[in-house]
């Protein structure tokens, strides 16, 4: 069989979707077991996309080589809104039958608030498993972002996933937009490494097998709204004692960084360094949040620090915490229980410290007294320069075999 077929302006439904592909051109020659895709433009909405590449043995053993080149693009297009999708069943056939190379680039990529410059991407699909490798993008003004994906698709099972990722500068307010949280606004920018896996082999869905890791930073923002810091400074009365000094019902609780480690571990995240540092106040907390459950358990310590600590100190929760042979540090302390949308957040009386502390209180304030006591120069080793290259993945046996084609050789 040979010959051309040329389609020109058509209009495709797609199954499971309420957008339709428009502004549809398709040239494809056709030689014997070859298909030889010239071109093929299409438009979703504002989102336009040309694809040229070829199969070969298209009957028999599929062997694709693909090119997307879009200069407008909504990433969002791309992601399933539900169980099955015709995409799905593709890429599981291609998976289990034949073998896909590709390259994606989409010079103005979307996704929900985020803008971007230059996405550029390399596909892969072959033996049941799907990579997406090699991710990058400019992201807003000042952002980047890299990263690696990998999806294990046995037919007719349940998927595996491992991605790794790195991000800087990513404006954070509109991350908590994306992520559809209406109880916190935050400002500042973004530093984030980390790498997760997870499966869809547990009855309640892939959150409680989630694994991995993450390094995070904050810098230079704002806590306009939140379930846990508004409480805590309303509790020590702190829009009282610094009335007319700091506004913060109008420009919010002001920060110099943000930082913690979190570990994930069967959908729980934990984390022993959480560390804030603020011209008011230097405040660390010790937990974890079961992501399943939606249960926040753990422990702040808070200390005044700066330009008005002399205010801050006679507020009656503050008191001396003493480690050791060292000098006490002034500190209060609070533990946090329940939904994280709406935490109990309760002082904890240092009468009740004075045994010694123990568990999430102990780690929330060796944190607490190595920022306080340790000189500030020492803290300048960050998690940023550790960051140069993507983390990568753990031999783990009990999560499955996904990893890059080197992993599987």
């Amino acid at each position: 069989m040979k010959g051309w077929v040329a389609l020109t302006d058509g209009v495709v439904s797609i199954p499971g979707r309420q957008e339709s592909v428009d502004n549809l051109f398709v040239r494809l020659r056709i030689d014997k077991d070859l298909l030889d895709l010239k071109r093929m433009e299409f438009r979703i909405k504002d989102s336009e996309a040309v694809v040229t590449g070829f199969m070969k043995d298209w009957n028999t053993n599929p062997q694709v080589s693909v090119m997307w080149d879009a200069p407008r693009f909504d990433i969002d297009l791309l992601v399933p809104k539900e169980e099955r999708s015709v995409l799905r069943d593709g890429v599981e056939w291609i998976a289990n039958h034949g073998k896909l190379e590709g390259s994606i680039l989409i010079k103005d990529p979307i996704y929900q608030a985020f803008t971007g410059e230059n996405l550029s991407a390399v596909l892969s699909i072959h033996d049941n498993l799907v990579s997406v490798d090699r991710i990058q993008a400019m992201v807003e003004e000042n952002g980047s972002l890299k990263g690696r994906v990998f999806v294990h698709l046995p037919p007719g099972k349940p998927a595996a996933m491992r991605a790794s990722f790195k991000a800087d500068n990513l404006p954070f307010e509109k991350i908590l937009t994306v992520l559809g949280d209406e109880h916190r606004i935050v400002s500042g920018n973004m530093n984030i490494r980390g790498k997760v896996q997870g499966h869809g082999r547990h009855a309640r869905g892939i959150v409680p097998t989630l694994d991995g890791g993450i390094e995070l930073s904050l810098q230079n923002g704002y806590v306009r709204k939140g379930t846990v810091l508004p409480k805590i400074l309303r509790i020590l009365n702190f829009p009282h004692v610094l009335r007319g000094k700091v506004d913060f019902e109008k420009t919010g609780f002001p920060f110099e960084t943000v930082t913690s480690t979190l570990n994930i571990e069967e959908g729980k995240f934990s984390t022993k360094d959480f560390l804030l540092r603020s011209p008011i106040m230097n405040a660390t907390a010790a937990g974890t949040y079961d992501l399943g459950r939606d249960h926040l358990d753990g422990v702040a310590a808070v200390s005044p620090f700066g330009a008005y600590s002399d205010a801050l100190e006679t507020i009656p929760l503050f008191g001396k915490i003493f480690s050791g042979d060292r000098a006490g540090i002034t500190t209060a302390m609070f533990s946090m229980i329940g939904p994280l949308a709406d935490p109990q957040i309760v002082y904890m009386p240092n009468e009740s410290l004075k045994n010694g502390l123990t568990g999430l209180a102990q780690l929330a304030f060796d944190v607490l007294k190595n920022i306080v006591l340790m000189p500030v120069d020492s803290l300048s080793g960050s998690s940023n320069d550790s960051a140069a290259s993507l983390p990568e993945f753990p031999r783990s046996p009990s999560q499955g075999r996904v990893g890059t084609t080197e992993d599987r050789n």
